[in-house]
């Protein structure tokens, strides 16, 4: 399991999606399960 979390600042919204859009890849992790707004 990988948790993160940001704050509205745009540099951690960036790293973010990244992660989500499929643009960083993390080795074990295929999908992004819960997005909380």
């Amino acid at each position: 399991m990988l948790r993160i979390a940001h704050t509205p600042d745009p540099d951690d919204a960036y790293m973010f999606y990244g992660i989500v859009s499929g643009t960083v890849r993390i080795p074990g992790f295929d999908r992004v399960e819960n997005i909380v707004e």
